[in-house]
């Protein structure tokens, strides 16, 4: 698919959009969180298990501003940890 559509459609990223659409099934909540937050945000908030501290995350970096280096900086978050850099997948959670 990469070879069609461009960079962005790798193998790693799709699982990444399934991902992203099953954890946020509702379309009017995708719209709402694409346009306050980055992809690479979402890509981390989507491998937190439980809902309620994955609102939470959520909420912190559309209300308080979060950089995608703080939520990734937060050790609490077992995908985000300072130990695991920026790098998130799906193996990692």
């Amino acid at each position: 698919m990469e070879v069609d559509h461009g960079r962005g459609f790798g193998a790693k990223n799709l699982h990444h959009m399934l991902r992203f659409g099953e954890v946020f099934e509702a379309e009017d909540i995708v719209y709402a969180l694409s346009r306050q937050l980055s992809w690479t945000h979402l890509r981390s908030l989507i491998y937190i298990d439980d809902p309620l501290k994955r609102e939470f995350y959520l909420e912190m970096c559309r209300n308080e501003g979060w950089s995608t280096r703080t939520l990734q900086g937060d050790d609490s978050i077992p995908c985000c940890s300072s130990a695991q850099h920026s790098r998130v997948s799906p193996t990692n959670c």
